[in-house]
């Protein structure tokens, strides 16, 4: 009986245990990932911030060219207001963006080379204060409703 016991403790203990190592290498991998998205919109930030105001020293001004291709999200939480590069630098230069939720955001226009945003899945402009949509919004073939 005893024998019994240890033996159903030490079964149950190992697949515990295997299922644990399994969870934390996923946690792991989830950290790395949010860690790395943080990067690219740090990098994208510093470009905008160095593309709107170059005469405060700003940084090194190339560092988005190296992240470009990867960002897919853009989310906008509380902001008061954008440079005017920035939609135009988001449209040309980060052609594979899957998400634009710039609900509630200070956006008055969208250029019309989101039309080219060929991988752009969701894009959200509620409570903007934009008052007409470019004609190249029809391009936006991935759109999901």
């Amino acid at each position: 009986m005893a024998e019994f016991t240890v033996n159903f403790a030490i079964e149950t203990l190992g697949s515990l245990l295997v299922q644990e190592t399994k969870l934390l290498r996923s946690v792991k991998k989830e950290v790395k990932s949010i860690k790395r998205e943080l990067e690219f919109i740090r990098s994208f930030l510093r470009d905008a911030d160095t593309t709107a105001a170059p005469e405060e020293g700003g940084s090194d001004g190339g560092v988005v060219s190296t992240w470009d291709s990867k960002i897919r999200y853009v989310p906008l939480f509380n902001v008061d207001s954008l440079p005017n590069s920035f939609m135009i630098t988001l449209v040309v230069d980060f052609k594979l963006i899957k998400v634009l939720d710039f609900e509630n955001s200070p956006i008055e226009y969208l250029p019309e080379g989101v039309g080219n945003v060929f991988h752009l899945h969701y894009l959200s402009v509620k409570n903007m204060k934009l008052k007409v949509l470019p004609k190249s919004i029809g391009k936006l073939l991935n759109l999901e409703t």
